[in-house]
């Protein structure tokens, strides 16, 4: 070097101070460039020590001094950068000096890179780190006008790389980095009346992730402070101005306040000035920093000097530096000088003696001499070493005694952490802590852990010492049995335990006997062999330091050595024969008993429930075999077994009866049998499956339908089925129903008897006999003359063309001698509505009745007939006709007989039955109508008899009574509505007269004026009013309400 008149500072900070933790010794001073204009720090040689780099602008140097750094804080002889003329100035132009330098990672290399910026000039230079202390040859970037101030790196195009950014004067030039060690073309950004602007820092001013640049601007009329905001892809936006009257200069940011928005702190002639960030991107207006001392300050450096996490304010003074320690509100405490060599215009705080504290290395451009270095201004102890406790953990205690070693004369003082932080559990004198120890107390059941200091007589403080832990164990451990019988056939059976605490042992016991060591880790089996009966096993853990489970974990057990026995085997399902399903079932004479089973030679297997289901087997001869197994694993030694034979042949089925073609028989009898024997048989009526009503024949249990039907049935067992089922086709043609329709009844004279008859088909034979006489073909009407007195059947049955046999109709009558009939031709009922199964039919038509009555010849009688005032039974028609009779010469022992007979041929058309229904008695008693049968003797109606159509007899047991005649058809046309008919003025018999023809029924009856009637008269007069009214169309046997007058 040409010539060495400025120096560096170097000072190193003592962090164990007790006010401020840091302090700084004097300073070693290191000769360095003439007149350095700043110092940066950075491990340039990749030796983990940092080093340090000076910019030379003055006369004698021009070029960048570098200071390698060793782990001890010292630095060795400068060496100079010198500089070739930089390629953008004109020819013959001097070397420019260099004004500044920064440090950053422009390539891919691990090796720091340098920018330098030269004065006056339009170049700046890249520097390469290379091996060691190299650097490749310069890469210069041109610019458009000479540089005023510093360099500015940062990433503001957002791709990852270092940028380089600075001002001429009155715009922003910026070169982008590739990341390879290359750069963009400088890009300028004009910027109209900035005069004499400078870039000072980066930073997120307004948060919006791009860097924002930082620069001052000194006009003839006034100064500036101006933030340009970053638009993330190299270019800014327009600045955010503040104003000053004295110039600013060494803008930096930071977080002063805690907000997390960044703030600007700079100098003026005045001091140090702060902007608060406002919140929203913005700063506030400048407020005064305390005055870091006498002099104009110098641009001041943010850093976390005493390690409260809180900046403080690094400023260098016209002697040496000031630190302003923040408290991280924005407020600061007192300054601190240090009057640490020169004057001072940079300075950067790095760690540069290897101890993790921050120290200070400062240039002071207006020295004459070398560069200074200052180291520690107070010595810093050893730490404290922990040799161990009293008692050794883990232990059950309450305290613990630590003991160690430590610089003698200084005082231990043991934190309750593994930091140093906080609260002191303990302080003594590092003869105590060697000698005695030093007394903690111990949560129980804990992990704690210490750390110590050692502070010598002047209150400096060692560094931290290594932690030193200790269990403390008051909680007995616990214990559980993992294993082992609850019921076991074995009488030295084994139990497995354990303890969550791994370091725990054992002690077992059988039968509340005194515990002992366990017969192995973590198992233990009965030492003697156990009584067959109810035991208990005992087990408890204890842990290294004593403590003792108080409550051992226990299982209790039966030994059970006596085998069970097998007392039954059945077949609950299947048979041998079958070889797809057949299930055994097992019983024992113990209960909760497992079982055992196998087939043939096949090893035994469990079969639940004692069930055991056999697949397919090969046909032949098999054995089944079971035993029980009781839960002690106790097998009977006698198993019991069934052979079985299996027969895979799948049956035929043959029908062996039942009706072929046609037959009469409507619930015909059908047997079957199959080629093997034990066959369960399935029957299928017209292809729907029924259950056979028999083992081996099926009747159906309702009549089939005429027509034709197919019987099919077919044998089998469990699967095993005739595949082609029997059948039988076959038709029901049903018997013909025979009747008589006429003929004598009751009591009649001498003379022929003539029978009427029918079936209710075609092609019917007849076969007809008289008494006991035999059947003979005959037809209708048959005709027997010259019978005898006394009392004769008439029976007739049929036969249709399918050979089926009609019922055998009968009528028995009596003819008596010396006896006359008298016979009444009359029509009944006339007029009265006739209920079918369809409904009402209307008006009936005039029907012919015929009322015929023998008496003793010589007898008188006297039969009038005359309209009927009785009200029918339910579902009759009115009572059309009343007959009374008078025949003086009847006695009670030769009865009268009164014969009524009904021509249904003049029923309605459909009709297919009729009934005559009659009422007997003197007079029409309500509480006797629905008795039956001819019982009660006068006044009560004697009788009640309801017979189809034919001839109806009544015996008359006095030699008066009347009778009353009422007819219900059956079938008929369907019902039609009522047509209410107009009824007023009428009397009111013929209005009900009228009523019924109408198909309405009579409903409610009443006078005009209220009043009592006497009892037994009749109701009489002429309707004056009905409802409803005349023409309405009404459901058949709706009710007609009628109010009469006179």
């Amino acid at each position: 070097m040409a010539c060495m008149s400025a120096m560096a500072f170097v000072l190193m900070a003592d962090s164990s101070a007790t006010a401020a933790q840091f302090d700084f010794n004097p300073a070693e001073i290191y000769a360095t460039g003439e007149v350095p204009s700043k110092v940066v720090a950075a491990d340039i040689d990749q030796d983990s020590d940092n080093d340090l780099i000076t910019p030379n602008p003055g006369p004698g140097s021009r070029d960048l001094t570098f200071l390698a750094g060793s782990a001890d804080g010292s630095f060795s002889a400068p060496v100079s950068f010198g500089q070739e003329p930089p390629p953008f100035d004109p020819p013959g132009t001097e070397p420019a000096p260099v004004i500044d330098v920064a440090v950053g990672q422009f390539d891919a290399g691990a090796d720091p890179d340098l920018a330098v910026l030269y004065y006056g000039s339009r170049s700046l230079s890249v520097l390469l780190g290379g091996a060691g202390s190299s650097f490749s040859a310069p890469q210069s970037l041109g610019f458009d006008l000479g540089p005023l101030g510093g360099v500015v790196t940062g990433d503001f195009d957002g791709d990852g790389n270092l940028d380089l950014a600075l001002s001429p004067g009155e715009s922003i030039q910026v070169a982008l980095g590739n990341g390879d060690g290359t750069f963009e073309p400088v890009t300028n950004d004009a910027r109209p009346g900035t005069q004499w602007m400078v870039l000072r820092s980066a930073a997120d001013i307004n948060r919006d992730g791009n860097l924002d640049l930082i620069a001052t601007s000194d006009k003839l009329t006034s100064s500036a402070l101006l933030v340009f905001p970053g638009n993330g892809d190299g270019t800014f936006g327009v600045a955010t101005t503040v104003q000053f009257v004295n110039a600013p200069y060494g803008a930096v940011a930071g977080d002063l306040n805690g907000d997390d928005w960044p703030d600007v702190v700079y100098t003026d002639g005045g001091g140090v000035r702060i902007l608060f960030g406002d919140g929203s991107g913005g700063l506030e207006a400048p407020v005064a920093a305390p005055s870091p001392g006498s002099g104009d300050p110098a641009p001041p450096t943010l850093f976390d000097l005493d390690g409260d996490s809180d900046l403080d304010m690094i400023s260098p003074l016209g002697a040496g530096f000031a630190v302003i320690p923040g408290v991280g509100d924005g407020s600061f405490e007192e300054p601190q000088q240090f009057p640490r060599g020169g004057t001072g215009s940079s300075l950067v705080v790095v760690n540069l003696n290897a101890d993790s504290d921050p120290d200070v290395a400062m240039v002071a451009p207006g020295l004459d001499g070398p560069v200074s270095v200052a180291f520690n201004g107070r010595h810093q102890e050893d730490p404290p070493e922990f040799t161990g406790s009293v008692p050794e953990g883990p232990a059950n205690s309450d305290s613990v005694t630590l003991k160690g070693t430590a610089e003698p004369g200084t005082t231990v003082r043991i934190y309750g952490n593994e930091t140093c932080e906080g609260s002191k559990v303990a302080v003594g004198s590092s003869g105590d802590f060697s000698s005695t120890g030093l007394e903690v107390p111990v949560p129980q059941d804990s992990t704690s852990s210490w750390s110590a200091t050692a502070v010598n007589a002047v209150g400096v403080a060692s560094n931290c010492s290594s932690p030193f832990a200790f269990e403390e164990d008051s909680t007995p451990p616990e214990t559980s049995v993992d294993s082992g019988p609850a019921l076991t056939n074995e009488v030295q059976p084994s139990f497995g335990f354990s303890s969550p605490d791994g370091s725990a042992g054992f002690e077992c016991s059988f039968d509340d006997q005194p515990f002992g060591a366990c017969s192995g880790p973590g198992s233990h089996a009965s030492p003697v062999p156990l009584a067959e009966g109810t035991h208990t096993f005992l087990v408890r853990s204890f842990d290294p330091v004593g403590n003792i489970d108080p409550t051992p974990a226990s299982r209790e057990f039966t030994v059970d050595t006596t085998p069970p026995e097998t007392t039954q085997i059945r077949d609950v399902v299947g048979e041998p024969a079958h070889p797809s399903f057949f299930i055994f079932e097992l019983e024992s004479s113990e209960p909760g008993i497992g079982f055992q089973c196998r087939l043939d030679a096949d090893p035994f297997s469990a079969c639940l429930g004692g069930l055991f289901s056999v697949g397919i087997v090969s046909d032949g001869d098999h054995t089944f075999e079971g035993r029980a197994i009781d839960e002690a694993g106790n097998v009977d030694p006698t198993p019991v077994e069934e052979s079985f034979a299996t027969d895979t042949v799948v049956p035929d089925t043959t029908i062996t009866a039942g009706p072929t073609g046609a037959t009469s028989d409507a619930t015909p009898t059908f047997t079957f049998t199959a080629t093997k024997p034990n066959q369960l048989f399935t029957c299928r009526m017209d292809s729907v499956l029924i259950e056979c009503s028999g083992a081996s024949s099926h009747t159906p249990p309702v009549p089939l339908s005429a027509g034709a039907h197919t019987f099919d049935v077919s044998a089998g067992r469990l699967g095993n089925v005739d595949p082609t089922p029997a059948s039988r086709a076959f038709v029901v043609d049903p018997a013909p129903v025979v009747s008589i329709d006429s003929g004598p009844s009751g009591a009649t004279g001498p003379g022929a008897a003539v029978f009427t008859f029918g079936a209710n088909e075609p092609g019917v034979g007849f076969q007809c006999r008289m008494d006991g006489a035999g059947f003979s073909p005959c037809s209708s009407p048959k005709s027997y003359d010259a019978l005898a007195a006394g009392s004769h059947t008439f029976s007739v049955r049929g036969t249709d063309s399918s050979g089926g046999v009609s019922n055998t109709a009968t009528r028995t009558w009596e003819i008596v001698q010396g006896s006359t009939t008298h016979t009444v031709q009359g029509n009944a009922p006339p007029g009265g509505a006739v209920t079918t199964d369809a409904g009402s039919t209307g008006p009936s038509d005039s029907r012919p009745v015929t009322a015929s009555i023998t008496v003793p010849d010589g007898g008188a009688v006297s039969i009038t007939e005359q309209e009927s005032s009785v009200d029918p039974p339910s579902g009759f028609a009115t009572l059309g006709r009343q007959f009374d009779i008078e025949a003086p010469g009847a006695t009670v022992e030769r009865p009268l007989v009164l014969v009524f007979r009904l021509d249904s041929s003049s029923l309605p058309p459909g009709t297919t039955a009729s009934s005559l229904t009659m009422l007997r008695g003197s007079q029409a008693a309500p509480d006797c109508t629905g008795s039956t049968g001819v019982a009660a003797p006068d006044p009560c109606v004697s009788g009640r008899r309801t017979l189809q159509d034919g001839d109806v007899e009544i015996s008359v047991l006095s030699s008066h009574a009347s009778v009353w005649v009422a007819v219900r058809a059956v079938g008929g046309a369907p019902a039609t509505r009522c047509v209410v008919p107009k009824l007023k003025g009428k009397p009111l018999n013929k209005a009900k007269k009228k009523i019924r023809q109408a198909r309405c029924g009579v409903g409610k009856v009443r006078r005009k004026k209220s009043g009592r009637r006497k009892a037994g008269s009749r109701l009489r007069g002429k309707v004056i009013s009905q409802k409803p009214g005349p023409g309405k169309k009404l459901k058949q046997g709706s009710k007609i309400s009628l109010v009469i007058g006179k």
